[in-house]
């Protein structure tokens, strides 16, 4: 992770600095899978109000974009439910040679930068949640 990154990082360790980010959020993605069922990938672009959603199922998918039924003030509510300003930035069992990968993005305006977190068969809390956001459950309770 480079320094520039790394104080963008930081910019989402609160919950004020969190908050605030939220009013500049521009998008979340969200990628998860194995080697044996492959990858799934959500990215949530927000443009105004509007909040899109594109799905992709493998490397090779162009992906499909639908509105969400809901704008930039209701998803950046649900992500402060979900405290992410809480959760680390990297979760790993070493003790599991395969299993499931998964990353998140997310990217604001403002000069808050971004913010990633990734994992290998561990999960912060509250992942459960955001996986139900996302339409993607399923890839821990299939």
């Amino acid at each position: 992770m480079s320094d520039n990154t790394e104080e963008m990082q930081k910019a989402y360790r609160s919950e004020d600095a969190f908050n605030e980010a939220m009013d500049t959020l521009e998008s979340l993605e969200f990628s998860i899978g194995d080697a044996f069922s492959g990858h799934e990938k959500r990215i949530i672009t927000v443009t105004g109000d509007d909040v899109m959603m594109t799905e992709m199922f493998d490397p090779w998918d162009e992906g499909s974009t639908r509105k969400m039924p809901f704008g930039k003030e209701e998803l950046a509510g649900i992500l402060k439910k979900l405290k992410l300003y809480e959760w680390d930035t990297d979760y790993y069992d070493r003790d599991i040679l395969d299993g499931i990968q998964w990353s998140l993005e997310i990217r604001s305006g403002g000069g808050q930068g971004s913010a990633e977190i990734y994992g290998s068969n561990k999960y912060p809390d509250n992942f459960d949640l955001l996986l139900l956001i996302l339409g993607m459950i399923h890839r821990i309770h299939g």
